[in-house]
């Protein structure tokens, strides 16, 4: 701490020596009663500064206090953040183990499925086996070639108004439709070079009749053939497996 004033030795004894001389008048008596005020209150002035400088002292201690309590506490927030962040953390590697174990266990019924499919596909059954012969529309299918006429027209109204995928394919049956006659729900029908399907829907439908009456039936695909005899026409549903 720095003082501004100090109260000399010398002072004093000056004043003690002034007043020796009390004796002597009243002049040198009054010299030493000014000497004494004059050092009593550089003693004060002093006092005055040592305590405006101890509460200076204070005020900064209680400053420093104050922050070190302000930082103590958002220790203890952000120890209380890591904490929860912590718990956050290992709930989660929980739940990905866990997943992991499902992913896995899905794996393993999937290549059971595949082992299982790729067997029953070996053993297929087919009630009925085609290809596609050619695109277009009736004069396609007049050409009777044996096999199946993607007829694009037809096919795109219904992936329009179905908003999916569709594919028509008519042909006569006698140029080798008449199978499709016979198909009944769960046979299965191969396209050669397209893939393997299950039959999901038949529906009898009436020669002229516009598409909107085989509207609806599940599946990518439609094959549809004429009856022997009559004006009906069937149209059978596949979903490829």
């Amino acid at each position: 701490m720095t003082r501004s004033m100090k109260v000399s030795r010398n002072q004093i004894i000056s004043a003690v020596v002034a007043g020796s001389v009390l004796l002597g008048g009243g002049g040198a008596y009054a010299a030493t009663t000014a000497t004494l005020a004059s050092v009593k209150d550089a003693a004060q002035s002093e006092i005055a500064s040592t305590y405006a400088q101890l509460d200076a002292a204070v005020e900064q201690t209680s400053a420093v206090t104050a922050e070190r309590e302000l930082a103590y506490a958002e220790i203890a927030d952000l120890t209380a953040q890591i904490e929860i962040l912590t718990a956050a953390q290992n709930n989660l590697e929980t739940e990905i183990s866990g997943l992991n174990n499902q992913i896995a266990g899905l794996n393993s019924e999937l290549d059971d499925a595949v082992i299982g499919l790729t067997a029953a596909t070996a053993n297929r059954q087919y009630a009925f086996t085609t290809f596609v012969a050619n695109t277009g529309g009736q004069e396609a299918v007049d050409k009777c070639t044996g096999g199946l006429t993607n007829n694009p027209e037809i096919g795109d109204y219904l992936a329009y108004v179905e908003s999916r995928n569709k594919v028509y394919y008519p042909i006569h049956n006698h140029c080798g439709g008449r199978p499709i006659l016979s198909l009944g729900i769960g046979d299965l029908v191969q396209i050669k070079d397209v893939g393997d399907y299950i039959v999901v829907e038949t529906r009898d439908v009436q020669k002229g009749d516009d598409a909107t009456v085989i509207e609806g039936l599940p599946g990518g695909i439609v094959l549809q053939t004429c009856h022997d005899s009559g004006s009906g026409m069937r149209a059978v549903s596949l979903v490829q497996i």
